[in-house]
């Protein structure tokens, strides 16, 4: 029997946010040696998702190594909040549901 069944998820890891709340990037806080942002995508690495995309920005990407089998989208207007990056994450999902 598998672990997860075989379904055609596009899994969306929204990784643009400007942490102006916290006053510095959440997600390269460091933790048990890999940012929060690394842990996440290891995670979800061990899905079997059909798809796996990361929407963030182009510096955050400078920072980090991401997988084979991830697609980055680049979001160049994260000031615009959260649903810019959701837009753009969606517009590339081609599975039958995120």
């Amino acid at each position: 029997m598998e672990r997860y069944p075989s379904i055609n998820i596009s899994a969306i890891l929204l990784a643009s946010g400007e942490s102006r709340r916290m006053g510095r990037d959440k997600l390269m806080l460091t933790y048990q040696g890999a940012t929060l942002l690394e842990r996440t995508l290891a995670l979800l690495d061990s899905i079997p998702f059909h798809q796996r995309l990361l929407v963030t920005t182009p510096a955050r990407l400078a920072q980090i190594t991401v997988s084979p089998g991830w697609q980055v989208i680049e979001n160049r207007r994260p000031q615009l909040g959260q649903s810019e990056s959701l837009r753009l994450g969606v517009a590339a999902a081609d599975g039958d549901a995120y």
